[in-house]
């Protein structure tokens, strides 16, 4: 691939020149440095000129033009803007950063708007499928302090957030929870340095980040038997239980886990009693029947969107919500899932309507389990997984050294819904490798008896903590 690229650069240096004077305009993109949305040749000459010190590049314009994230604009962003106009590599967006006044309610918004991407590219049809955003988003955002270049740009873009608001937003995120002890939502994160690859150690500026950003455990050990039970035991702890182990058959050549843990606990505000609870039979995707305890309820807060029908069911301490979606008949689940959008997920709350309706609530656990490197490259997230383009050269001190790359994203999810509340837990492991209604209106009813979508909320962000779907039991 070098040759088209060394053509390319000789025709922008041979291309007309520019005045040399200063040059200012505002890129969505990098390497979009003359504002005309594209990334072209004439961007990498603009470069060229302002790195021959012929013309200056206004300070707003610098971010689009540092391409490799080193802090420089120079001959090297100018071959990288050649690589994206010749189609090699991808565009990608710059994040605007966030006031701290905004902080909450767009970092809240990003993360709901890549827990619907996750989903809607997860495979949902004929399964059980739970995911937590929060707990991928945090192991990504980890993972980012050692990114740079187009690696670090693609991660931004498909987190929707820049690196310092990422920083930011989840190291302020668990201030944003309440402390009631009715509900507990704990979070936990941890970097595991393998001390047998090949002599080479992590860097103070990334060990630093994740610690004051994450709260990030760093542990440096020799990846062996031993490594794989300490890593399996702290992630059974930090889920309480829920996943008690992540990893299997440890691979002594990885050079570093990166890994969070989350863990949901909550009784319901409203208890069911045991006259409440009787079986009854759900109706599967493959129209099956299977027998199962049903839950039956009378709630007060009622959804009703185009496509489904639903409820909000609170925690006790009200600071989280239980919010269950029954599609309309002829609309299957995974239809209903690509409907959602991140707004649609902010504001359920806020568009239920006060009205009775009484529930029918299956009694159920799921156990999740899968591996995102490609969802991630579908979303946009490509380089980190190449051995020879991933940059996550801030992670470790020896440039000479093999270059580190995502060879795994794995994600474990457990839920348990019954008569008394719900627990859930997940794990993100990260595996970075070398190379008011009138009194006479009728309740409404939502029996979830066939397949349906449910999610955990946290009220004061209004984020989807857990998103899942049920089409067997």
């Amino acid at each position: 691939m070098k040759k088209p690229v060394s053509i390319l650069l000789a025709a922008v240096i041979a291309a007309s020149a520019l005045a040399a004077a200063p040059f200012a305009a505002h890129a969505a993109q990098y390497g979009d440095v003359d504002g005309d949305g594209l990334v072209t040749v004439v961007d990498a000459t603009i470069i060229q000129k302002h790195s021959a010190r012929l013309t200056t590049l206004d300070s707003s314009l610098l971010k689009a033009a540092d391409m490799n994230g080193d802090g420089k604009v120079n001959v090297v962003d100018a071959t990288n803007v050649q690589k994206v106009a010749a189609g090699i590599d991808e565009p990608s967006e710059i994040m605007p950063e966030v006031s701290d006044d905004d902080l909450k309610n767009e970092g809240s918004l990003a993360m709901n708007r890549f827990g619907v991407k996750l989903l809607q590219n997860s495979e949902i049809k004929d399964k059980n499928v739970l995911i937590s955003p929060l707990s991928v988003m945090y192991a990504l955002g980890m993972a980012s302090n050692g990114a740079g270049g187009s690696t670090l740009h693609q991660m931004e873009s498909t987190m929707g957030m820049s690196l310092d608001t990422m920083n930011r937003y989840f190291k302020a995120y668990p201030s944003y929870l309440s402390q009631d002890e009715n509900a507990k939502l704990s979070i936990a994160d941890s970097v595991w340095f393998n001390t047998l690859s090949q002599n080479i150690a992590l860097r103070d500026s990334f060990t630093n980040a994740v610690r004051e950003n994450y709260a990030a455990e760093v542990a440096a050990l020799p990846f062996d038997h031993k490594a794989e039970d300490q890593i399996n035991a702290w992630v059974n702890e930090k889920t309480g239980g829920m996943i008690p182990s992540v990893i299997k058959d440890i691979d002594p050549n990885t050079m570093m886990y990166l890994i969070n843990a989350l863990y949901f606990e909550a009784d319901w505000a409203q208890q069911y009693q045991k006259y409440s609870i009787r079986e009854g039979e759900f109706t599967n995707c493959d129209k099956t029947k299977s027998t199962v305890e049903f839950m039956y309820g009378e709630f007060a807060r009622y959804i009703d969107d185009e496509k489904a029908k639903g409820f909000i069911q609170w925690f006790k301490g009200f600071d989280y919500f239980f919010v269950a979606m029954l599609p309309d008949e002829g609309v299957s689940v995974e239809e209903y899932a690509a409907s959602l959008t991140a707004e649609k997920i902010s504001s359920f709350f806020d568009n239920s309507q006060q009205k009775t309706v009484k529930t029918k609530l299956p009694k159920f656990e799921v156990k999740y389990n899968t591996e995102l490197s490609q969802t991630l490259k579908n979303l946009g997230v490509k380089d980190a997984f190449n051995p020879y383009t991933a940059n996550f050269r801030g992670m470790v001190t020896d440039d000479s050294a093999a270059n580190p790359f995502i060879d795994k994203v794995i994600h474990k999810t457990a839920i348990k819904v019954d008569e008394s509340g719900t627990k859930a837990g997940a794990v993100t492991a990260i595996e970075i490798s070398p190379g008011a209604a009138p009194e006479i209106e009728e309740p409404k009813k939502v029996y979830l008896d066939r397949p349906f979508v449910y999610m955990l909320i946290e009220r004061n962000t209004m984020t989807a903590v857990f998103i899942g779907t049920v089409n067997n039991l």
